[in-house]
């Protein structure tokens, strides 16, 4: 007949064979993205116009921003690359203080679905700060 095994409960288990405390401050992280799924960034509306064509300002919805002040829009169909674009706030109703508002161009464009609404595709834009003198993107040689 064979050894029989110790029993391990929480109470009993070696401390080489204990998890691990997590890190100071990890635990809220996890408490606050379990409040908030889609990550640290709420999205919001802005008002996007088309330098081109003022007349046509829309209101979309941005879902992203990076630490190279790139913005992360969501829209039914891709921006042009062949214009430039200013971001506002909405009166009254955006925190202008985080409102990257500015003049913006496309980087690029990809296919996306909206966590609220999987079953209608969406277009995620990233535009990157436009260079006001040259026409060219900020960070980019040419």
């Amino acid at each position: 007949m064979g050894s029989i095994k110790r029993r391990m409960d929480a109470e009993t288990v070696p401390p080489a064979e204990a998890p691990s405390q997590p890190a100071n401050g990890w635990l809220g992280a996890v408490d606050a993205m379990m409040e908030d799924p889609r990550g640290w960034f709420r999205p919001r509306t802005l008002v996007l116009v088309d330098v081109q064509n003022p007349e046509a300002d829309r209101l979309v919805t941005q879902v992203g921003m990076d630490g190279q002040n790139r913005i992360h829009l969501a829209t039914a169909e891709p921006l042009s690359a062949a214009t430039a674009y200013r971001v506002k706030a909405i009166p009254d109703l955006s925190d202008a203080a985080t409102v990257p508002e500015g003049l913006y161009v496309l980087e690029g464009a990809r296919r996306g679905r909206r966590p609220d609404d999987f079953a209608t595709p969406c277009w995620i834009n990233t535009l990157v700060p436009a260079d006001p003198n040259s026409g060219i993107p900020a960070g980019r040689g040419g």
